[in-house]
Parts: C-alpha cells; structure tokens; sequence
C-alpha cells in the first residue's frame, strides 16, 4: 500500500503536473513530472498519481488491477530501494496508462517505470 504522503490527490496539482513537461513516454504509459521550484531537503519524497482511463479496458478490475502493480512498483522500487537523490528534484509525478499495458507483465511495467527515473543506470526511455 502507498502511504498517504506519496499520493497525489489534489485536482490542482494533477493539472499542473500534466500541464508540464513529458518526463517519459513509452508503450505502457506516459510519465508527467512537476519539479521543484527551490531545492527541498533529499528525505522529501515526491507524490504520485495514476490515471487510467475506461477506454484501456472497460472492466474495472482489469484497472485496478495495473493501479495495484504501479503503486507496488513505486512503492517497492522507487521509494524504498531507490536513492532519494534521484527522485529528490520531483514534486509530483502523473502516470497515465495506456492501453497496451493491459497485456504486461508485472516484470514488463517494473523495468520501464525504474528505467524511467533512471534506477537501472540506463538512459531514460523517450
């Protein structure tokens, strides 16, 4: 479960953080970042969000279903394991799904949302 502070709730800020710049993009998802305006301390975590839309799949518990893999992938590989450095610059981050990850594999979705922050010491995927 995504503890409360990492959870981005307030309609103002999703629409900032999407009205920003594209972070990462690929199959699976799109990736909308809002940085910080003045350097915060590195044990600040940023919030996230997830939107996934009806058209991906109509059936609920297919959705819930990618909801609970990212929040366990950005839970498990992002805030406990990563180093708070590299999320540090971030005040929100938006993931919207898309239709193919419908099909992926938990694997699938962990390896492209840590090659997204950079945690694999690979390029960021554009």
């Amino acid at each position: 479960m995504l503890a409360k502070a990492c959870r981005l709730k307030s309609p103002g800020l999703f629409k900032r953080t999407l009205a920003g710049k594209r972070f990462c993009s690929n199959r699976f998802f799109t990736v909308f970042t809002l940085r910080h305006h003045q350097p915060q301390p590195k044990t600040k975590r940023p919030q996230f969000g997830i939107v996934i839309s009806k058209k991906v799949d109509k059936r609920a518990a297919v959705r819930n279903k990618i909801k609970r893999r990212l929040r366990e992938i950005i839970r498990t590989h992002l805030l406990i394991s990563a180093p708070t450095e590299a999320l540090a610059p971030y005040r929100c981050v938006v993931i919207i799904v898309r239709h193919d990850a419908v099909e992926a594999t938990y694997q699938q979705l962990d390896t492209l949302l840590t090659r997204c922050f950079n945690l694999n010491n690979d390029k960021p995927v554009q």
